[in-house]
């Protein structure tokens, strides 16, 4: 029943344990025998749902996007979408993981300007991260990658390439929807469910993977309220790097919690506290003095220019209506930035307060996780009534 159960398991190896089901079950009379068929049936995914056919799935995905068909394309991927929700192992395969990575790498690094805007009207990218988060959970610990995990040489840069790719999502262009799922799918990267370490090794993991990304998320270049002068695109950048920290709040609470460097004592994660409720919510200045030289070593390589954006948000953003037009695939709508930053600024809060009470209760003694005072939950939820209470809008 568990060859037959399992999605995993090739047609192939289906056939030969239904075949071998009478044999078994011909000794217990012939009503046992009947509801033991009509079990296995219920059990089995058939030959629709099962890894070869995601495999092909993903595989007719990247052929249709080379043959600048990209509605095809999303169909397609959509199919895996749905059934990975249900069983996320069925893209864990190797084979499969591997053409994922290949399919993201292509679709951001080589692409002619009408194909960018086909993948964005599509969703082709924000498709290919929700599949790659649910599914890296799934993945086997030695296929899972990383150096001196005794992984061969193309796991190690399937790996690294994909690494690479989700930290451009993070920093740079990806939508909010997009850099969420790129730090699920680092965190399942970083310490997957099917490898069971000790919590010293989980944390030093942890920190040594987002420490550094939320140091970058964090910088005065990003984290900063955008000017009504900006351009719609550079303006809705907040949105996704304050998505992203409530992901590495959500699944890296040890780094988010972590102590921070420089002059000032706020940790990196505290410092996007600071901005989320005092910044954003309370319209006050934030209370960390940052200084652009605390993180240009990571912001070298990347074209920022941006200004930061001081005090409150513009008095025009309290008339923005909420028009929402959604689109295909895609997690872009035409809402207000500002009521979009705010949204995703509440998030921060909840998911920082959330995550490390119930990581620190879940690892117990051992934890180093300090729960947030009752005063900090306090101030956040008094905010969250008053906006309740004066219709969405912040105090």
């Amino acid at each position: 029943l568990s060859t037959i159960a399992s999605p995993t398991h090739s047609p192939s190896a289906r056939k030969r344990a239904f075949d071998e089901l009478p044999k078994r079950t011909k000794g217990m009379g012939a009503v046992s025998v009947a509801w033991t068929k009509a079990l296995a049936r219920r059990c089995s995914m058939g030959a629709f749902v099962n890894f070869e056919s995601i495999e092909h799935c993903i595989i007719l995905a990247q052929e249709s996007f080379e043959a600048n068909d990209c509605k095809v394309s999303s169909l397609f991927l959509t199919c895996v979408k749905t059934m990975i929700a249900s069983f996320p192992a069925l893209a864990a395969t190797k084979e499969s993981f591997k053409n994922l990575v290949e399919f993201l790498e292509v679709v951001r690094t080589d692409v002619t300007p009408e194909a960018k805007k086909e993948l964005e009207e599509y969703g082709i990218v924000t498709l290919i991260s929700d599949i790659l988060a649910k599914s890296a959970s799934s993945m086997p610990a030695s296929d899972v990658g990383g150096k001196g995990n005794g992984d061969d040489e193309e796991t190690i840069s399937i790996y690294e390439t994909l690494r690479s790719q989700l930290l451009r999502l993070c920093k740079n262009d990806g939508t909010p929807e997009q850099a969420r799922n790129s730090v699920h799918a680092l965190s399942s990267l970083v310490n997957p469910v099917s490898q069971h370490l000790s919590l010293p090794s989980r944390v030093k993991k942890e920190k040594k993977e987002f420490e550094p990304l939320l140091k970058a998320l964090v910088a005065p270049s990003r984290l900063a309220i955008p000017d009504d002068s900006m351009a719609s695109k550079q303006k809705s950048k907040i949105v996704s790097v304050l998505s992203a920290i409530a992901a590495v709040a959500e699944c890296a609470p040890y780094a988010f919690n972590s102590t921070g460097e420089g002059k000032t004592p706020l940790c990196w994660g505290e410092r996007a506290i600071d901005f989320s409720l005092n910044a954003v919510l309370l319209g006050k200045n934030t209370s960390s003095n940052l200084s652009n030289e605390e993180y240009s070593s990571d912001s070298g390589s990347e074209s920022e220019t941006e200004s930061p954006a001081k005090g409150r948000r513009s008095s025009t953003a309290r008339g923005n209506k909420a028009a929402v037009a959604s689109s295909k695939g895609n997690d872009k709508v035409n809402i207000s930035v500002h009521c979009r930053m705010i949204c995703a600024s509440i998030e921060v809060l909840i998911c920082h307060i959330r995550a490390t009470i119930v990581r620190a209760k879940a690892d117990g003694a051992k934890s180093e996780l300090e729960a947030p005072s009752t005063e900090h939950v306090a101030k956040v939820f008094k905010t969250l009534i008053d906006i309740l209470e004066q219709n969405g809008q912040p105090p």
